[in-house]
């Protein structure tokens, strides 16, 4: 089954009830959600409670929405061990809240090379794992689902890479998030099936959500930002491809205007859907 969704703070920092009911209002069933970014009163992850879950879980359920992927942005392979290690504690702590919530996934950040100095990316990629380990085996014993996220940019930046991580890790708590978009630098932006294809022969079976959003390419040849109507990105090839995979899927529309959200949700749904 897919379910269309949207990235919630896309729609601004408010009260859960507000927030939540004109993401329903425009017709997505589920969310992507950072609470530091899309819920008043929450600023950093340490400000989470208790209440403060319940309430959004008691908003969502009251607007038939699901959480798809809980939306932690924290690095874990920063040059710097201490903030590492401090950000490890955080998501730690942030695992109960994902359960109650019901989320599909946590999603990681493996860090943009611009972030880690000299390091390599061999190395990047072992402080990488070695922070995750202890996350993963967490994971695993609350029955959460960890999701990483292959950006050209950042130190998990291929499908090949993203799957050494999962070969790695040997866990089956560990899945990915697929974003097309992401996957392009401005130089590969013409070969857009064939990175895509490469994804889904290689960890097809492990996405268990998909980001959407609008990419074109200027005068220089640089990506720039786009709404899905001026796009570049295949969408038709990349629907006919999602289709094909067996397993549950969130779709969520990232950088969504909310003047503009009801219209991408349709489209999303009469691609995916139909």
């Amino acid at each position: 089954m897919i379910a269309v969704g949207v990235r919630a703070h896309d729609y601004g920092c408010r009260e859960p009830e507000q927030l939540f009911s004109q993401i329903s209002q425009d017709g997505f069933s589920c969310v992507q959600l950072a609470f530091q970014k899309a819920i008043a009163g929450v600023k950093e992850l340490n400000d989470l409670t208790s209440e403060i879950v319940n309430r959004t879980a008691a908003a969502m359920k009251g607007n038939r929405l699901s959480t798809a992927v809980f939306g932690a942005y924290t690095d874990l392979a920063l040059p710097d061990r201490k903030v590492r290690d401090k950000n490890a504690e955080l998501l730690l702590r942030c695992l109960p809240y994902a359960k109650r919530l019901g989320a599909g996934c946590v999603g990681l950040e493996t860090t943009a090379r611009e972030k880690q100095g000299g390091m390599s990316r061999r190395d990047a990629l072992r402080v990488f794992l070695e922070t995750l380990e202890p996350i993963l085996r967490e994971a695993e014993d609350t029955g959460v689902i960890l999701a990483i996220e292959p950006v050209f940019a950042h130190t998990v930046n291929t499908p090949e890479c993203a799957l050494q991580v999962l070969r790695a890790a040997a866990s089956p708590n560990l899945k990915v998030i697929f974003d097309p978009c992401n996957l392009l630098s401005p130089k590969s932006a013409g070969a857009q099936r064939e990175i895509w294809d490469r994804m889904f022969h290689r960890l097809g079976k492990d996405i268990v959500s998909v980001h959407f959003k609008g990419r074109a390419v200027d005068r220089r040849g640089q990506l720039y930002k786009t709404d899905l109507a001026h796009s570049v990105l295949d969408y038709p090839y990349l629907f006919e491809q999602l289709k094909k995979l067996p397993q549950n899927l969130s779709i969520l529309r990232e950088e969504a205007n909310p003047a503009f959200a009801a219209r991408d949700c349709a489209f999303l749904k009469d691609g995916l859907l139909k």
